[in-house]
């Protein structure tokens, strides 16, 4: 715990207060000449920045660390704070339910013709799938332990994953992933290659999960090597 704090204390007063170096430059001296601190600074700041929303103003938020460290008293009284945040509030529910909307158009858009192209399958749950290679191995069942390799993409073209990129398959429960995890790895078999197309509904839902927007229909390359 102590470590922590000082260690947080240290990126405060480094990356911020310290902060008139241009990106460029704290790259550079990062790479070459960074003391020990400085580069566990760094780290803590590039870290802390992936865990920023998008909707924060960041200018604003580094100005207030900057006051808060320097034991600035905040300008904002407790009931404009109060009203900034739910008015804040109000702003991203409208953005969510409007960003929803769009989603779920394109969704539609997507599956729509999808569904019409050669191979693809469709099932009840409206999971639909195209078997690349056949394999002739086991089948897994909903409680299995299978081991695969996957891509996964977004409708963009965007690839959020990949274990083909860290030269290493994956294992799991098939009961501990997506509903459309789940189902799709059941239609396949050992030794089997598929495109699966899952609709946010048997995805992430609403949910932001890391790189991966909510709402979002994901496409994932899934070769099944084994199955326990």
């Amino acid at each position: 715990m102590q470590k922590k704090t000082i260690f947080t204390r240290l990126f405060i007063l480094v990356s911020l207060i310290g902060g008139s170096y241009t990106h460029a430059a704290a790259l550079d001296k990062t790479q070459s000449t960074a003391s020990s601190i400085e580069k566990i600074s760094y780290a803590l700041g590039h870290e802390f920045s992936s865990q920023v929303p998008d909707e924060v103003d960041f200018k604003a938020f580094v100005e207030g660390l900057r006051a808060g460290y320097t034991k600035q008293p905040n300008p904002y009284t407790q009931k404009e704070l109060q009203e900034a945040y739910h008015q804040a509030q109000m702003q991203l529910e409208k953005k969510q339910k409007s960003d929803a909307i769009k989603a779920a158009a394109v969704e539609e858009k997507f599956l729509s013709e999808n569904a019409k192209k050669p191979g693809i399958v469709t099932t009840k749950s409206g999971l639909q799938y195209k078997i690349i290679q056949k394999g002739k191995g086991k089948r897994p069942t909903a409680n299995s332990i299978v081991t695969v390799h996957y891509k996964g993409l977004l409708l963009d073209g965007t690839e959020f994953d990949s274990s083909y990129k860290r030269n290493e398959p994956i294992e799991f429960p098939l009961d501990q992933v997506i509903p459309g995890w789940t189902e799709g790895l059941q239609l396949m078999q050992e030794g089997s290659k598929a495109t699966l197309y899952v609709p946010s509904k048997l995805a992430y839902g609403s949910q932001n999960t890391g790189p991966i927007p909510a709402n979002s229909t994901l496409i994932f390359d899934v070769e099944l090597i084994k199955v326990q």
